[in-house]
């Protein structure tokens, strides 16, 4: 078999492998070929592949995720099974909980968007799956939270999905729970609104599931009152014409009323915000009771009152005046002190002073006094843009150079490139591009070199793909000379705003730019992004209605 393949060429094998595609992928739109369709789909595949092999399992499921969302409008089944690995992978112990509990959710609103039956079953999986053998009140709080995210995402394409899910997250709490107080997710309320919006019907069904959830629960924490409180008020006062029915509203003011009136006897166990949301939550609800239970109102207006107690907040503050001191006063002051951080704050405020009456000279000699650098770049950086504003690039260039930092000195001279291209000036745009590349070489191999030149590539690739192209070379080569970067580090690159834009103008040379870095991880999300951008080059007509796959963090 090895002897035919190799006998077999390689327009051949690509001829193969598309003919194993699904048709979706082989159809030929107008002004693409299909062999870059082709090519594309089977790529993402495979950096999906190498994703899973990713010692960093937080990057692994964020480029999978990846991979799949660009695989979706051309091979739902193959990016259903990405999705699905890299949900599986979330099980492994690499992860703190922190950790899982956010790749968990980011992976379901992503699929959410996409397919709202594989969200669900992802998310009924994950909400029976403890972390550990023993369940605990936190737990249940994740567990409920990450079901109402899944339910946000879907309620208004899938609204019956959406109230099975809501109504799963009132599910009761674990045995190992039952200390546990709060019952209902805090973004409950928005699940109910969105929800009738879509729906009135199926969103006063589920708060009235809501209300059984809590009549038979042991404690209730005002939080919850909270939470349908205000979607209850929503409600009666919307002009639609479903609205609750009236014995329902009365048994969640029973509820209410109850807590409320039981407040004294657990105020010494109570949080901090208690006695703010109780009131809160009694103001919000006071009309309700007065036109639902205006027998109960009055009781529950002296509770107001009562928790209003005289002098509860009684403060004494300084309200003494400070006369107004010239920026010349001030910068005297700099001059006298003898405290170099006093001295510098001094002199930033004499500068900022000066700015603001438009004295341009005094602003940057204040500046040029100040000795520590973070504080003088800062200040200088400011005064920069005010030149910027009023037109004046050239002083403004001046002022930039004179910034020691180099990632915030070529930052500056990028900025003013952008005020030369706004201004219609391309030959200058291109001039301050150019000087703020050479001054982005002089500085040591960093991440931060590697960001300020693909920054200059990103304004390039509006202006000039050639020099976009060389300078995006030049950026691969300082990513590759970076000493042992860390994946935080890698990942925050800007690959989506340079090699996604430059694959729209030439696929090839910006997956060989991709394909050039020598870190394996950061190859991979750069290739993602070029794989963006040569799908980006397919009508709009293509991905209407698709959601766009974000770049990893």
């Amino acid at each position: 078999m090895a002897r035919l393949l190799a006998k077999v060429s390689a327009p051949a094998i690509v001829i193969l492998l598309a003919c194993a595609l699904p048709v979706s992928a082989q159809k030929k739109e107008p002004g693409r070929p299909v062999a870059l369709d082709v090519r594309i789909t089977l790529l993402l595949a495979q950096l999906a592949d190498q994703a899973r092999l990713s010692d960093d399992l937080a990057f692994a499921v964020r480029a999978q995720s990846q991979a799949a969302t660009l695989l979706w409008p051309h091979d739902r089944e193959r990016s259903r099974a990405i999705f699905r690995q890299a949900f599986q992978s979330l099980a492994r112990e690499t992860l703190t909980a922190s950790e899982r509990r956010q790749l968990r959710e980011e992976l379901l609103n992503r699929i959410a968007s996409r397919d709202t039956e594989l969200a669900e079953e992802l998310a009924r999986a994950a909400a029976y799956t403890s972390e550990s053998s023993k369940e605990t009140a936190r737990s249940d709080a994740e567990r409920r939270e990450l079901l109402i995210s899944v339910a946000l995402q879907i309620v208004e394409r899938d609204p019956y999905r959406a109230m099975a899910l809501g109504q799963l997250s009132l599910g009761g709490a674990s045995p190992a729970a039952r200390e546990e107080t709060a019952l209902i997710s805090q973004n409950f309320a928005r699940l109910l609104v969105l929800m009738r919006g879509v729906d009135a019907s199926l969103s006063d069904l589920l708060f009235a599931s809501a209300v059984v959830r809590l009549e038979r629960a042991q404690s209730i924490e005002l939080n919850d009152i909270h939470t349908l409180g205000s979607y209850l008020v929503s409600s009666v006062n919307s002009s639609a014409k479903d609205s609750l029915a009236r014995p329902v509203i009365e048994r969640f003011l029973n509820i209410a009323f109850k807590q409320i009136m039981l407040y004294r006897d657990s105020r010494e166990r109570a949080g901090p915000d208690e006695p703010a949301a109780i009131y809160f939550i009694t103001r919000q609800l006071t009309d309700l009771f007065a036109r639902y239970m205006p027998d109960r109102r009055i009781k529950v207006q002296r509770k107001i009152d009562e928790m209003n107690e005289p002098g509860a907040l009684d403060r004494t503050s300084d309200l003494s005046l400070t006369q107004p001191t010239s920026p010349a006063d001030i910068a005297g002051d700099a001059r006298a002190s003898s405290n170099e951080t006093e001295r510098d704050s001094l002199y930033a405020r004499a500068a900022l002073a000066w700015l603001a009456k438009g004295e341009i000279n005094e602003a940057r000699s204040a500046a040029r006094s100040i000795s520590n650098r973070e504080t003088r770049d800062r200040v200088l950086a400011q005064i920069a843009r005010r030149q910027t504003s009023e037109g004046r690039i050239d002083d403004a260039v001046a002022v930039a150079l004179d910034i020691e930092d180099d990632t915030a000195r070529v930052g500056a001279l990028v900025k003013l490139a952008g005020a030369a291209l706004a201004s219609r000036d391309r030959v200058r745009a291109i001039e301050l591009l150019d000087e703020a590349e050479a001054e982005a070489i002089k500085a040591q191999p960093s991440i931060a070199r590697a960001q300020s030149l693909l920054t200059i590539v990103s304004t390039f690739s509006t202006l000039d793909t050639v020099r976009a192209f060389e300078v995006m070379q030049t950026a691969i080569k300082s990513i590759n000379d970076i000493p042992a970067p860390t994946s935080a580090e890698q990942f925050n690159l800007s690959f989506e705003s340079t090699l996604a834009v430059l694959a729209q103008t030439d696929f090839d040379r910006a997956l060989l730019l991709a394909q050039q870095l020598t870190i394996k991880d950061a190859s991979l999300i750069a290739q993602l992004a070029v794989c963006r951008g040569g799908l980006a080059r397919a009508p709009e007509s293509e991905h209407a209605g698709e959601e766009e796959a974000g770049p990893i963090h």
